[in-house]
């Protein structure tokens, strides 16, 4: 059996006003691109050097949908498979956003990950005779400092 730690079960998410109930919460990666710094009068390899900026990564997070809510407010997540809170809005500003990990069992606090973001895109859901009503939203962590976001270990 996989111990608390190992699984998603327990995290959340909070990003400004809106709540849903979260069913994953994608991870993220941050990256720089590489420089060609080669010439002419080398041979064999080129040269590569770190660009100075790094993107500050995106993440897509699952969450239920519920068609009824309101598109612009939300209040509190649910726990109700059928109940989801407003809608991601694309067009907003950026605003906190905090992912919460799942408490293990020999920590007193959950770690999390904590910054700015705004929301890129939603995707509303596939619409069957027998499904789960789902969409998508992707955030885009602000960055512009030299943090993007801050990580908190989990208390021992």
């Amino acid at each position: 059996m996989a111990s608390v730690i190992a699984v998603g079960h327990g995290s959340t998410l909070t990003f400004s006003t809106f709540a849903a109930p979260i069913r994953s919460i994608g991870g993220f990666t941050q990256d720089r691109e590489a420089v060609d710094a080669g010439h002419l009068s080398m041979e064999g390899y080129t040269k590569k050097v770190p660009a100075g900026l790094a993107e500050p990564g995106s993440f897509e997070c699952e969450l239920i949908f519920d068609p009824n809510a309101s598109t612009t407010s939300g209040t509190s997540a649910s726990t109700d498979y059928r109940v989801g809170h407003g809608i991601p809005d694309p067009t907003g500003a950026a605003a906190a956003c905090v992912v919460t990990f799942p408490a293990g069992g020999n920590t007193t606090s959950a770690a999390l990950v904590s910054g700015t973001a705004f929301c890129t895109s939603w995707t509303s859901p596939e619409l069957t005779s027998d499904g789960l009503m789902t969409g998508t939203m992707t955030l885009q962590w602000q960055g512009g400092g030299s943090n993007v976001f801050t990580w908190t270990a989990a208390g021992a």
